[in-house]
């Protein structure tokens, strides 16, 4: 990646401007063009550099839930199951996992139901069967008091087993749907 595109990025992360044009605003700020910029951004994405471009709710804070799933995906449709996991709107992010659930995701939604609800229609799109769910909400934790929102992910390139063991089983334990 260019400098150009690392400061489109970085510019990008800390939020985009709420204006009647958005895109001219930040590309007046990199001194480059408002087509540039657009062109810039559907060039990442189109090559994988980003992978979304859009808000990023936190939807416990204003009544909603999210569900932290895995799915054990067999290696030759792991690339064809991401893309229909990121195809719902409700997926926030997902990552890939040394480990026999080897795709997690994170989906929010309005409710507990309409989050089971979009996780219902994911097994349905991909023929497979969620192995863990875990739901949270701004009221309460998960039911099965596993903490959930208190653990961190990373991308699998830089994923060591967390130290305490006991927050691990604890996560993979949980299914509460």
């Amino acid at each position: 990646m260019d400098e150009l595109g690392r400061r489109i990025i970085n510019s990008l992360q800390g939020g985009f401007p709420l204006c009647d044009e958005p895109y001219k605003a930040v590309a007046e700020q990199l001194g480059i063009g408002e087509a540039e910029l657009i062109t810039r951004i559907e060039s990442m994405l189109h090559d994988k550099v980003l992978t979304r471009f859009g808000p990023m709710f936190q939807v416990e804070r204003v009544g909603g839930a999210f569900v932290l799933a895995a799915l054990a995906v067999p290696e030759e449709r792991f690339e064809e199951v991401a893309a229909q996991v990121n195809g719902f709107p409700e997926v926030a992010h997902n990552y890939r996992r040394e480990h026999r659930l080897n795709m997690w995701f994170v989906v929010a939604a309005e409710t507990r139901e309409a989050a089971f609800a979009a996780l219902a229609r994911i097994e349905a799109a991909t023929g497979l069967r969620r192995s863990r769910s875990c739901a949270a909400s701004a009221a309460s934790s998960c039911p099965c008091r596993c903490r959930t929102r208190r653990t961190r992910s990373r991308p699998t390139t830089s994923w060591r087993r967390p130290r305490r063991r006991a927050t691990w089983r604890a996560m993979t334990a949980c299914a509460t749907a």
